[in-house]
């Protein structure tokens, strides 16, 4: 089983220590491959064991779709942080265009293209309720492939650069 402390809060550490500096590019981009590896289905990026798998292995179907008391589902979740990792990953970092598309909003059957951020527990449940699990997973493991992409795409130049910006950080 992963641990937090000893599998993923060191590497974190580390890696806020270094992103920015020219001089530690491949190490910056091997932790953020690993840390992102922790966080996604391990068969994106080989790996044994991720959070993610162990945090989802045995929910039921139920489980997927309804929140607790106030909290959003998971399925809701799952959706929200894809969206957002596309988002910010893919489109506002590799200026790419948009992987979810018409296609995709069918087979999952979201009622939405946004990230859900303006919904209630209620409409999040309700969202839940109705989508495509499997294709939301689906979805999710396609976002994070591209995402390792993006990460392994990026020189040191671009790490110095806010989104948008066509010059260094200096």
């Amino acid at each position: 089983m992963l641990s937090i402390e000893n599998d993923f809060i060191s590497d974190n550490e580390r890696l806020k220590k270094i992103i920015l500096s020219k001089d530690s590019h491949d190490e910056a981009v091997s932790l953020a491959l690993h840390l992102h590896a922790l966080s996604h289905p391990a068969k994106v990026s080989g790996i044994e064991s991720s959070f993610e798998e162990e945090i989802l292995e045995g929910l039921t179907n139920a489980e997927y779709r309804t929140g607790h008391k106030s909290l959003f589902p998971v399925a809701w979740q799952l959706w929200h942080i894809s969206r957002i990792e596309y988002i910010t990953g893919n489109i506002l970092i590799r200026n790419s265009t948009q992987l979810f598309n018409k296609e995709w909003q069918q087979k999952i059957n979201a009622p939405v293209t946004d990230t859900g951020n303006a919904m209630t527990a209620k409409e999040a449940a309700a969202f839940s309720s109705g989508i495509n699990l499997e294709e939301l997973l689906n979805y999710r493991i396609e976002v994070a492939k591209t995402s390792r992409e993006t990460i392994k795409s990026l020189s040191a130049d671009a790490t110095q650069k806010k989104p948008g910006d066509e010059s260094p950080a200096p």
